[in-house]
């Protein structure tokens, strides 16, 4: 129990890693996330500007905020 008030623990949020900038146009995730896209593309048969839709970049940002969209 904590008997000294003056003492502030710290804010959990320094123990976890937060997702800074945005990835390297060729590296890894940047590439299996693009990969994954163009395959949703082709194989659903969307139209290319699919990844213009505002909704569309919204998704992406929600799932990974450091991809680097791309567009047609």
């Amino acid at each position: 129990m904590l008997k000294d008030r003056s003492v502030v623990p710290a804010p959990i949020t320094q123990y976890f890693k937060v997702k800074e900038g945005k990835y390297e146009l060729k590296s890894a995730p940047q590439n299996r996330i693009r990969r994954a896209i163009v395959k949703f593309i082709v194989k659903c048969s969307m139209p290319l500007a699919v990844v213009e839709a505002e909704e569309f970049r919204e998704l992406i940002e929600q799932c990974d905020s450091k991809f680097n969209p791309m567009s047609r």
